[in-house]
């Protein structure tokens, strides 16, 4: 399947591919009554890289839905995205969020497996 993914203040991404995971955070976030909330969702491109799309959704009519996304070479620069301090967010919260999208992936992709866990013996 062909996508567009939009990016605000950058060229728009083109692709074919498929959709790995996605996660909206209303799903996440208990009983509250969202009036701003993130969906996030990982493409495998025909190419065999990955892009990362991050959705900023909106209620309040003085705001605008915010779109980012990222390409990805391999399933390790994913989690980097994600990483508080090294990707976008420095919010730790938006990782736990993110470990979700990066379970949901590890099922259906063996290289997102185990990618959020540090073993220690």
């Amino acid at each position: 399947m062909d996508y567009v993914v939009r990016r605000d203040g950058m060229r728009d991404l083109e692709f074919g591919g498929e959709i790995l995971a996605s996660v909206d955070e209303r799903e996440y976030s208990g009983s509250c009554q969202c009036t701003r909330w993130r969906e996030l969702t990982i493409y495998r491109t025909t190419g065999g890289s990955y892009v990362v799309e991050e959705v900023g959704r909106t209620l309040w009519e003085d705001e605008r839905q915010a779109h980012v996304a990222f390409l990805c070479e391999d399933a390790s620069e994913v989690v980097a995205l994600f990483t508080p301090g090294i990707g976008w967010d420095e919010n730790t919260w938006f990782f736990d969020l993110a470990k979700i999208l990066l379970g949901k992936a590890g099922e259906v992709e063996p290289s997102f497996r185990g990618l959020t866990v540090t073993r220690v013996d």
